[in-house]
């Protein structure tokens, strides 16, 4: 979902860069086309409908499906049991851009629209989950002990180390997406905050921004559970037992 929306030329390049074409590294990867398409929207709104007050949904890209989910089926949300998105930042400034991050800046009226429903969501920003980084060492540690998930593992994994090195200067990569799951299983390796945010989406700049009201008078306007703190080496220890 990421990649498909990066239709905006200004960042196509860096993702490229970071994860590949195809968000895969360099895997060359067979896709079969599907003998019965179905929209995303309406595959999330059956689901839900099916399962009402049971599903938490983890969001890892643009919030376009979920927005569509919304129009077709306005009590959408309210039949979730809960709404996890990966996006945002609160002090550490953007990703692909200086103000914004990627899967905010991507679809940022769509973001907006879900950041100011009613119903209750957790935000997973950048301040969290920059500061889970996965060494080199630990990848192999990891993946001497997951069978049989090392050889996919070690296909997948020495791009996104080269490409952070090369283009990032880190000797190690971020497990953003491993941290937002985290948020959902382990929430116990979080402390959040109730939070109004909005998002900004006209801004020549700041486009994309997400924009959190922290004046004490407005708190009681919170919109989100906002993730502000988080265990790093108990996200690791996590991934690591998941994949053994």
């Amino acid at each position: 979902a990421l990649l498909s929306d990066a239709g905006r030329s200004d960042c196509r390049p860096l993702l490229d860069a970071l994860y590949g074409p195809t968000g895969l590294g360099d895997m060359e990867v067979v896709v079969p086309e599907l003998h019965h398409r179905h929209e995303s929207s309406k595959v999330l709104i059956d689901i839900v409908r099916d399962h009402p007050h049971q599903v938490t949904l983890l969001t890892f890209g643009p919030l376009s499906n979920v927005v569509a989910a919304m129009e077709r089926a306005p009590d959408f949300l309210g039949l979730l049991r809960g709404l996890v998105c990966l996006g945002g930042s609160i002090d550490v400034g953007g990703d692909i851009t200086a103000a914004a991050e990627t899967n905010i800046y991507l679809n940022s009226e769509a973001a907006r629209t879900v950041l100011a429903s009613s119903e209750a969501k957790t935000l997973v920003p950048l301040d969290v989950t920059n500061k889970v980084i996965l060494t080199y060492e630990q990848f192999q540690r990891i993946s001497d002990a997951a069978q049989p998930a090392a050889a996919f593992l070690r296909q997948l994994l020495p791009f996104s180390f080269r490409a952070h090195h090369q283009y990032l200067g880190m000797e190690g990569i971020w497990l953003r997406e491993v941290v937002a799951l985290a948020a959902v299983t382990r929430p116990d390796l979080f402390r959040s905050h109730p939070l109004p945010v909005d998002v900004e989406t006209q801004g020549e700049l700041t486009r994309g921004m997400t924009v959190f009201e922290r004046r004490r008078q407005h708190l009681t306007r919170a919109s989100a559970n906002v993730a502000v703190e988080v265990d790093a080496q108990g996200v690791i220890d996590y991934v690591t037992q998941l994949l053994r």
